[in-house]
């Protein structure tokens, strides 16, 4: 709650590719950042995946950095928050990449 007042909620347009959680489950998705008339990525021998163009993504910018990004909450819960630049780099220059990203990837407990 205290973030709210320098969040701005993101709006994805109704017209938007999106993807499902299934897609992302089950497909290994690459976003391409080549220009149209480049051939696209071609994956390793072995492995399968859908290569969808970079400019088919919606990206959401504010250029203000004293604002954060947020979405519409789901379940009372909001998705993701982006915080505001400076309070980003303020929190890796204090705490350390390292532990963020070990925070990142610990599963959460069921008992």
């Amino acid at each position: 709650m205290k973030m709210n007042k320098i969040l701005r909620e993101v709006m994805v347009p109704h017209n938007q590719f999106k993807l499902s959680h299934n897609e992302i489950d089950a497909e290994i998705i690459v976003f391409d950042g080549g220009n149209p008339t480049s051939p696209p990525i071609k994956p390793p021998d072995d492995v399968l995946w859908r290569s969808i163009p970079v400019n088919e993504l919606h990206v959401e910018d504010d250029t203000c950095p004293n604002i954060g990004l947020t979405y519409s909450k789901v379940v009372d819960i909001r998705p993701f928050i982006r915080m505001p630049r400076q309070m980003s780099l303020d929190i890796i220059a204090e705490v350390g990449l390292q532990k963020i990203t070990n925070s990142l990837q610990k599963k959460w407990s069921t008992t």
